[in-house]
């Protein structure tokens, strides 16, 4: 029933809700309001992954760029990362049931 196809569903929408969070708070910025209701503090990470947008400079800026070859950078650098570790784990599957 649809009991069941709920859970997997909210576990979905809260990770790509937390994700979000997690994105902007690795934004330039003003930081990101963590830990609100219960407190209105804004947080900055040590390091910024994401440059951001700056609808400031309108629709069309040569700022905008940045912002999209930062992210592509990250999602090559992510992809990268787990073809590596598909490899390895497909690499290692072989390996134990080749040695039974």
């Amino acid at each position: 029933g649809w009991r069941t196809r709920f859970w997997p569903w909210l576990g979905l929408v809260l990770l790509c809700y937390e994700l979000h969070v997690l994105a902007d708070y690795l934004t330039w910025g003003r930081g990101v309001m963590l830990f609100w209701p219960f407190t209105p503090e804004r947080f900055t990470p040590p390091v910024y992954l994401f440059y951001g947008l700056h609808w400031s400079d309108g629709l069309v800026s040569i700022r905008h760029l940045w912002t999209v070859l930062s992210e592509l950078g990250f999602a090559a650098l992510l992809l990268a990362v787990l073809e590596l570790y598909s490899r390895r784990r497909e690499r290692g599957v072989v390996s134990r049931s080749s040695s039974s």
